[in-house]
């Protein structure tokens, strides 16, 4: 694995000014036909990943900690209805894994999930990425009534890279984006300090962007100095859209110098090696 940094460009939103916070509102009243209404109710819903296969599938992951009850560690299948946009039927498809907040699907139609890493439970198969190949077939068949939900301790939930970077007290959730490859995937590894984290115990892997291969596991750092990524996005062209957290301060710490403030950009990691796709 090419374990070179990559380079990091930033653009910088001039409506954003960074100390300034605002709530927002949803608004669709302007817009002639707009509605906003609930497809589905799933505790604790999280991020979303598409199935690369059907238009109609997709999978959506949960997250307790800011959340009033307990996921249980859930995946959720939803199969969305062709003509109408509604969602026809929608399944707990895995359960019992720790904080699985970050998921995608790979072009081959394997599900990834980066669960949490404030916890090193074997139980919940915590700090790790792991795989479920052929979601889609599983999918439907447990929409379907056909097979049972599956446990984290299922064998075919594969783990890929765990243990990778040290146990985190805080912000220890992970998002995952599989690149157009299909061939490694990016991890966010956040911060359990605010800014910047002091020392570095081994696997402190805080603050970075990381590249994990899916097929040896081998893990490298591409990016460090970001603080909890959450928004990330493969180009076609290989590179990563990301958008990431400054300060817990709305205006930075008291004292400190430009990098502990909220950023208020949008990121592009050049990867442009890796656009192509594997046969």
């Amino acid at each position: 694995m090419d374990r070179r940094p990559r380079r990091v460009s930033r653009t910088r939103s001039p409506l954003c000014p960074l100390s300034l916070r605002r709530r927002w509102t949803l608004d669709l009243t302007r817009a002639a036909g707009a509605a906003l209404e609930r497809l589905v109710a799933l505790e604790c819903a999280r991020q979303i990943a598409l199935s690369p296969a059907s238009p109609t599938l997709l999978y959506v992951s949960s997250f307790g900690e800011f959340c009033p009850s307990d996921p249980n560690g859930a995946i959720y299948a939803v199969e969305l209805d062709a003509a109408s946009g509604g969602v026809a039927r929608s399944a707990v498809l895995v359960s019992g894994l720790h904080d699985a907040q970050g998921i995608d699907v790979a072009p081959n139609g394997t599900l990834y999930i980066a669960t949490g890493g404030n916890s090193a439970s074997a139980s919940g198969r915590a700090n790790c990425v792991l795989r479920l190949a052929a979601v889609d077939a599983l999918a439907l068949a447990v929409l379907e009534g056909t097979a049972p939900s599956l446990s984290a301790a299922d064998a075919r939930i594969v783990g890929v890279a765990c243990a990778f970077t040290r146990v985190q007290s805080a912000h220890a959730w992970r998002s995952i984006r599989v690149a157009p490859s299909g061939t490694h995937a990016v991890v966010s590894v956040g911060a359990d300090c605010n800014w910047p984290c002091e020392g570095s115990p081994p696997h402190d892997l805080q603050t970075s962007l990381v590249e994990i291969d899916l097929t040896s596991g081998a893990v490298a750092v591409v990016a460090s100095g970001i603080r909890n990524a959450i928004g990330l996005h493969f180009r076609p062209s290989g590179d990563l859209l990301f958008s990431a957290f400054g300060s817990d301060n709305g205006a930075g710490i008291p004292g400190g110098n430009v990098r502990n403030a909220p950023d208020c950009e949008l990121n592009v990691l050049r990867m442009p090696h890796r656009s192509r796709r594997r046969s």
